[in-house]
């Protein structure tokens, strides 16, 4: 897969290919984006970020996850896809922020 990538999208060196251009283009298109957001938290941050995550379980009950697959099916989405937009949402409210960066 790497290499069909490489041959389809072409050395991001070099600035006249895909990849340049499309790498050129996310830059553009992130840049000025909040290093963090502004979420409520329990504790002060580190002074140096360990990147250890944790996990959260969340249940979804079979009628709700019905009705979302639902949604997703009418509007020609992914359920994946209602549920980001339903996190990026959350995260707003609770950040107060308009540009939210999900990665």
């Amino acid at each position: 897969y790497t290499l069909w990538q490489r041959e389809l999208l072409g050395d991001p060196a070099d600035p006249t290919s895909r990849a340049s251009r499309q790498l050129s283009f996310w830059k553009g298109a992130l840049q000025g984006i909040p290093d963090e957001m502004g979420l409520p938290f329990d504790r002060p941050r580190p002074a140096v970020a360990s990147y250890r995550g944790g996990t959260v379980d969340l249940f979804v009950e079979a009628g709700a996850h019905g009705g979302l697959a639902e949604l997703a099916r009418r509007r020609g989405v992914t359920t994946f896809m209602v549920f980001q937009a339903a996190l990026a949402v959350l995260l707003a409210k609770i950040s107060g922020g308009t540009d939210i960066p999900v990665g």
